[in-house]
């Protein structure tokens, strides 16, 4: 397996200068920023992809950030620096924050992850309307209405909602049905950094309502715009490419190799192998890699310039040793392309059942087991980064994809 990911990853070493290069010719706001006008009071998110996404009403933008207006950091920007953000989606309400009608119409529906909206019926209490907002009819294609989702607060929850069953007490999150524990050995960490809001919170809901997730609990900083606004064309795109990659390998072919994996992918082996042991290296790896199936791949995390696609983890059991084994894909997007920079079998074995799920565990999302975070693995050339936080020095690079692309993920002027 580790010639598998040599192969991945060492092409990403010269790639990575003629990005930073690049990236000082070319103005690049920063992902996460506010802006402004001048001479208009619209407020834009700034992605990661150089995209301003309006907030179209003041109700929209209070459902993401807390706080007053003084309290935001807005920045007001040149007409030619906002004519050179590309533009767009509109910013959809949060998930699990706020009820939306939309103009000459009575229905209510309550918003899910991938701006879906579900019809609400009941169990929203006699102070609904405070968490009501109207949309304008002009932005009801920033969603889609599922005619088959019905939502009863009453029976349970919708996802990405944040409740408590006691007050006070333990905070979950509803995700596919289910109750992620939010992360709270620091503090309320895990609750600020996903920068979820106390008005929010769902208090005294019935113990019974949800089955609780254990194992799969809240890190930070996991759910957030680019996060949230899931889309599942996004993995289609990201699997074709993947598979173009494996056509490549058995075609031999270093030229569609080099397009589909990053940057001069394969340049370490153009200089130092011949033609005979690439041939052997490719054919190993085409073997691996050939029973990846896209249907595998159910825990997916992106934004619009990281993605990591897992495939669920598998147990053996013999003679009371277990075996876990997990697939995993990793792409950049460079330009405007999804490509490959990882991909590999994460085998832990053998141990008893506690001690390979401690090895298997990756609390915060970031494509690294926090086994391998905590440096635990004991080799010497390991870099610890936090087990709880997804980007340890906040550049919007994940730990994981950083270390797959030989960053510093503990230094925000090393990145990708």
């Amino acid at each position: 397996m580790k010639k598998i990911l040599v192969i991945v990853i060492l092409s990403i070493i010269t790639s990575l200068v003629l990005i930073s290069q690049s990236a000082l010719a070319v103005y690049a706001p920063t992902e996460g920023d506010l802006v402004k006008l001048s001479y208009d009071s619209a407020i834009y998110y700034v992605n990661s992809a150089g995209e301003r996404r309006l907030f179209v009403n003041a109700p929209t933008f209070w459902s993401w950030y807390s706080g007053s207006w003084s309290d935001q950091n807005i920045k007001t920007i040149t007409q030619s620096e906002f004519d050179g953000l590309t533009v767009g989606k509109n910013m959809a309400v949060r998930p699990g924050t706020n009820l939306i009608k939309f103009q000459n119409s009575n229905n209510l529906y309550v918003v899910i992850p991938g701006n879906k909206l579900c019809k609400a019926t009941t169990g929203y209490g006699d102070n609904w309307r405070d968490r009501l907002v109207t949309i304008q009819n002009s932005f009801e294609n920033n969603y889609t209405v599922d005619i088959n989702c019905h939502v009863d607060a009453g029976d349970k929850l919708p996802d990405g909602t944040v409740f408590r069953i006691s007050s006070p007490g333990q905070l979950f999150y509803v995700e596919n049905g289910k109750a992620r524990i939010i992360q709270d050995t620091i503090g309320d960490d895990a609750f600020i950094k996903n920068r979820f809001q106390h008005k929010f919170v769902v208090k005294n809901v019935p113990q019974s309502m949800f089955e609780i997730d254990i194992q799969n609990t809240v890190a930070n900083k996991e759910f957030w715009i680019d996060d949230i606004d899931n889309n599942s064309d996004i993995f289609s795109e990201a699997y074709g490419s993947f598979s173009l990659y494996l056509q490549c390998l058995k075609n031999y072919d270093k030229t569609c190799l080099r397009d589909l994996a990053a940057k001069a992918s394969l340049d370490e082996f153009n200089t130092e192998l011949d033609s005979v042991n690439f041939q052997q290296l490719a054919d190993f790896e085409y073997s691996v890699l050939n029973v990846y199936e896209k249907s595998m791949f159910v825990n997916n995390w992106f934004d619009n310039h990281q993605l990591i696609m897992n495939a669920d983890v598998q147990k053996d059991i013999a003679d009371d040793q277990v075996t876990y084994k997990m697939r995993s894909l990793k792409f950049i997007k460079e330009d405007n392309k999804w490509k490959l920079i990882g991909a590999s079998d994460i085998i832990i074995g053998w141990f008893t059942d506690i001690e390979a799920q401690d090895r298997i565990r990756d609390t915060d999302k970031d494509g690294l087991t926090d086994f391998n975070e905590r440096c635990e693995s004991g080799f010497s050339n390991c870099i610890k980064t936090d087990p709880l936080d997804r980007d340890s020095d906040d550049d919007g690079w994940w730990d994981g994809i950083e270390k797959s692309v030989q960053t510093d993920p503990n230094n925000a002027n090393s990145k990708p």
